[in-house]
Parts: structure tokens; C-alpha cells; sequence
């Protein structure tokens, strides 16, 4: 019996290991829900995405169609690779790629991983676009993974994905360079036998090549019936969802004017009390939907949640969304110190990539330019700084076009400016105060 065409669709924007889950249970989730699981992990980081993005934007509307062909050109032939091993794409983090083996033999999974990550590279070392390079550093983990639901505001639920296979790949971050494949020292143990490498502080082991291999898997679909559309749907954006339910499944990529936070609670790591957990996923949901802005990554690692979320994406643009991104953020770092944690915030607007990357088998909308990577950066800046006690400054750091766009309505302190990763001048920066009204 042929397979309905917008379940496929759907299925494409949801892991498997969450299509599994529906399988067992078709009904939406109506409550908060946790699993651990045994997992390889390959983790793919991909520089040189902003820089064609920045420069494909320079060219004006045409320039959204050629980025995204790129996009989708490089993503594909991943996706292709992984799903050639067995490897379910989990999230597009950012400029990059988490995929996952879950098998009991963790042997096997590691060595799939690694099969993985040198046969891309084969085809796609310094992948060329546009005049520009895009290169990539591949981490190799294994270990425990703990997959939680959150949320659920609108019937909108946020995976969160932890655990000390995730924990691996952060302390790569720092030696990882670009064109290496780099396996922690849990993933080596798995890969010895069957890996040439050298090994790199910490018992990190940079990978030379395989020497044994393992067959690749069959590809994997999970079928599933219309009864799953509802759950499928709660895992997918609003906004993606009602032009998938229009008959629009290939979104048109663009290039728009976009209010960026990122959003950082440190306190919220791994292990946080689960009713917690909710609460505070409830309080941003709630903030950011107020406002009608949209939720787009969340992660959590040894520094806590960092979540990302975007005003003027569609179909909810507003001439005032840098005014509610910067409302929304005051609500949310409210509401966390209220309940006696910290909160820093990253604030940005300007124009940015917007569009779905991938293919059919899986993919995920995204935005992807400078002020997204501003955002981040002014996040960061806001959680180094160290305010005097009885200051009232809130963690919440604008760019300049943010402050320009929401004066009007709300009062900034004007900070020195400061340097900041990946820019070669000072970035000028601006605190959100006192209202001059509430709310919108």
C-alpha cells in the first residue's frame, strides 16, 4: 500500500529516532518525555558558510536561489552518505550536522560513524561555492545519550538532545581544525582495531583511515500511517507546517530582515530537575509565541541551554520585530532571574539566508548569515560581563540596527564596544532598559 505523499513529507523534518517513537505511540505527546539510548556519534561542523552566504546576499533576491542550490547540493550528498551507513541526521546544528548510530554493538555504530565521515570527505573536501571553500571538522563520540520533549506550548514540542556522547564532542571543540576527523578517547576504544590514527591531548586520536570495514546498512524507512500525522506535526515549526499542509513542501528560500536571539541559561544542563526543565521550556515557548516570533534550535551542553529563536520569519513578519524580539527577551531574562537563574541574551537584526536545507529524505529550515553569528557572539559577551551589584543591567546585548529599530519603544544604556570573534572592528552594543509602555 503506497505510503501517503504528506507523511513522507513530514517524516522528512522528523529523526528517525523520533519517527520511532511515534511508531510505538501514534498519539502527540501531552506531557514531557525522556529516553536513553546507546549511540555513535558523528558530529560535523562546516566552515565557510557565512562568508558565501554574506557574499550571495550582496546580490540581491537572486542570490537566496543560488545559496540554497548550494546548500542543498553540499547537504545532499551527506545525507546521501549517512543514510548509505545507517546514520539518522538528528539535528542541522547550525552550520553543521549531529547524526547518530544506536546500536547494542557500540562497535559497529563507531565504525559506521567513521566509514561515514571519511567517505564525505572523500567527496566533498573543500567543497567549492562560489569562489569560497567550505571545509569541515568531524568529531567521532560514543556513549549514552538521553533524548527529552519539552515544551509543548501550541502543542509545539522542542527535542533536547544530552549525555556524555554529546559531552565528547565539546571537549574537541577547541584543537578541532578544519579538515580533521577526530575521535574521543571512548569512541577510539571501539575504533583501535580497526583505525589507523595519532593520538592528540586528552587521548583524543586524530584518524588517519580505516583499515576494516564494516558492510554498510540497508537504508531505513519507518513506515508509518495517516494516524501519525499528529505527531509528526508537533515536532515540526507552525509555520512549516501549515505551507506543507497548503501543498507548498518546497519552501521558497529567501533572503529577509530577521531579529535573531540566542538565548543562554546556564544553570539548565544535564540532570536539571525534569519539572524545571518544563517549566523554563514553557516560560520561552510562551515568550517568544507572545510576540510571534519562532523557536528554531535548541541545544544543551556543559554550558548550559542555548536556545535560538527568530522575529520576521514567516508567515509572522512584522515592521516592529526587532520592538518584540527585544520584549521577549526581557520577559524571558525576567522570568529566569525570578527564579533565581541567570540568563544572557544576544540580540541581533539584519539580513539572513532563510530556507529549508537538505533533500526529501531529510531536511530542516534554517537561518544561517553574520547576524545569526553576531547573535551568538553578543551571548557570549553578555555572559563574560560583570555587572556591579545593585546595577539593575539586564544580560542582554543588542547590535546596533536592533537598537535603531526599537529606541522608540524602549530604553538602552549604551555599553564601549567590544570585540568580538570573526569581526575585525569593535561591535557597538546596547542594554534594553525600562519600557516606555507595557508590553506590545
Amino acid at each position: 500500500m503506497p505510503t501517503n505523499p504528506l507523511i513522507n513529507t513530514l517524516k522528512s523534518y522528523v529523526p528517525e529516532i523520533l519517527q520511532s517513537r511515534i511508531l510505538d505511540d501514534p498519539t502527540p505527546p501531552n506531557k514531557p518525555f525522556a529516553g536513553d539510548y546507546l549511540a555513535a556519534v558523528l558530529f560535523v561542523d562546516i566552515s565557510g558558510f557565512t562568508a558565501l552566504t554574506e557574499e550571495f546576499v550582496a546580490r540581491g533576491p537572486s542570490g537566496a536561489e543560488d545559496i540554497s542550490s548550494i546548500l542543498n547540493d553540499f547537504y545532499s550528498q551527506w545525507i546521501q552518505t549517512i543514510k548509505k551507513y545507517g546514520g539518522d541526521i538528528v539535528k542541522f546544528a547550525g552550520d553543521g550536522l549531529l547524526v547518530i548510530w544506536q546500536y547494542d554493538d557500540l562497535e559497529k555504530a563507531t565504525l559506521l560513524a567513521a566509514q561515514t565521515a571519511f567517505e564525505s570527505k572523500i567527496i566533498l573536501d573543500d567543497f567549492q561555492a562560489g569562489g569560497k571553500t567550505l571545509s569541515t571538522r568531524i568529531a567521532i563520540t560514543a556513549g549514552h545519550l538521553a533524548l527529552t520533549g519539552l515544551g509543548g506550548v501550541f502543542n509545539r514540542w522542542e527535542m533536547v538532545v544530552t549525555g556524555d556522547a554529546l559531552d565528547q564532542i565539546s571537549k574537541m571543540q577547541m584543537t578541532l581544525k578544519p579538515g580533521q576527523i577526530m575521535s574521543s578517547p571512548e569512541a577510539w576504544e571501539k575504533l583501535k582495531n580497526h583505525a589507523v590514527g595519532n593520538q592528540v591531548e586528552d587521548g583524543h586520536v586524530l584518524l588517519n583511515r580505516i583499515k576494516s570495514k564494516v558492510s554498510n546498512e540497508a537504508e531505513r524507512s519507518i513506515r508509518l500511517d495517516e494516524n501519525s500525522i499528529p505527531a509528526l506535526r508537533s515536532y515540526i515549526p507552525g509555520a512549516i507546517a501549515k505551507r506543507i499542509d497548503a501543498g507548498q513542501s518546497d519552501w521558497l528560500a529567501e533572503l529577509r530582515r530577521v531579529t535573531t536571539l540566542f538565548i543562554n541559561i546556564p544553570e539548565m544542563v544535564r540532570g536539571t530537575d525534569p519539572a524545571l526543565a518544563q517549566k523554563i521550556s514553557e516560560l520561552i515557548q510562551s515568550a517568544i509565541y507572545r510576540y510571534e516570533g519562532s523557536m528554531n534550535k535548541i541545544v544543551v551542553d556543559d554550558k548550559g541551554v542555548s536556545l535560538l529563536a527568530a522575529f520576521g520569519l514567516p508567515p509572522f513578519s512584522h515592521e516592529d520585530d526587532a520592538l518584540r524580539g527585544v520584549l521577549a527577551a526581557q520577559d524571558i531574562y525576567t522570568e529566569i532571574t525570578e527564579l533565581g537563574m541567570h540568563c544572557y541574551v544576544g540580540i541581533t537584526t539584519g539580513r539572513v539566508f532563510c530556507g529549508v536545507i537538505g533533500n526529501e529524505t531529510r531536511r530542516e529550515y534554517t537561518i544561517i548569515g553574520d547576524s545569526v553569528n553576531l547573535a551568538s557572539r553578543l551571548m557570549y559577551a553578555a555572559s563574560m560581563s560583570n555587572f556591579p551589584a545593585g546595577t539593575n543591567m539586564m544580560n542582554i546585548f543588542c547590535d546596533a540596527n536592533t537598537y535603531n529599530d526599537a529606541k522608540l519603544r524602549v530604553d538602552f544604556t549604551t555599553l564601549p564596544p567590544i570585540f568580538v570573534r570573526g569581526k575585525s572592528q569593535p561591535v557597538s552594543v546596547f542594554i534594553p532598559q525600562a519600557r516606555h509602555e507595557k508590553g506590545m
